[in-house]
């Protein structure tokens, strides 16, 4: 959702401009295209660009700039590209698709983990890349109801961890939730709800 908004007003702001949102399925594409479509129709009136054109892929405005979302794209010189999903995509198709990228395109990625794949190896060895990794634990969203939760060693190690590396107080809500998830998914847990880069990546993809 942030790439595709920051992309689409480089877009519309910036003349002859081409913006790419590619994912490893359509269904993907589909919600984070209605995201970037909703958000050019509910613009404010003397800002909103004309539209040239109005696909079911591609959004093309007067100033010659145009974003679209794809399953890949080639042999198009890109400004702005965001992968989605990368872990689950073909490296080799979003390789030849970033070649087709200018020297001074944006290019972002994210991805939940999915194995000791190419993603883990960008992830470790992409030294020019900025890193960011977000755990389940900083959405408060993640949590149930519950009433005198007793940690344990290893519950308070994660608390403890948590408060350190990034200033989170987890709850005993937040626990529980933990427990739930660690009940329901066994290994995948650390994949689908991933506590760090390295243990999300390794613990998934057997």
């Amino acid at each position: 959702t942030l790439f595709g908004l920051l992309y689409l007003d480089n877009t519309i702001f910036t003349p002859n401009c081409i913006s790419a949102i590619i994912a490893h399925k359509k269904e993907s594409l589909g919600y984070i295209w209605e995201i970037i479509r909703l958000a050019h129709a509910t613009m404010f009136a003397p800002l909103k660009p004309k539209l040239i054109d109005d696909s079911k892929t591609t959004l093309s405005f007067g100033n010659n700039s145009k974003i679209m979302v794809s399953l890949g794209v080639q042999a198009t010189a890109l400004h702005n590209l965001h992968v989605s999903e990368y872990a689950y995509c073909d490296p080799l198709s979003i390789e030849m698709t970033i070649a087709a990228a200018g020297p001074n395109a944006n290019i972002t990625y994210e991805t939940t983990a999915n194995g000791m794949n190419h993603a883990r190896d960008v992830w470790r060895e992409g030294k020019s890349l900025l890193k960011l990794f977000h755990p389940w634990f900083i959405d408060p969203a993640y949590t149930v109801k519950a009433n005198n939760v007793v940690l344990s060693d290893e519950e308070k190690t994660f608390s403890e961890r948590a408060k350190r590396d990034y200033n989170v107080i987890i709850t005993g809500g937040q626990v529980a939730f933990r427990r739930q998830k660690h009940n329901e998914l066994k290994f995948l847990a650390k994949q689908e709800f991933a506590e760090s880069a390295e243990e999300c990546f390794l613990s998934s993809g057997f």
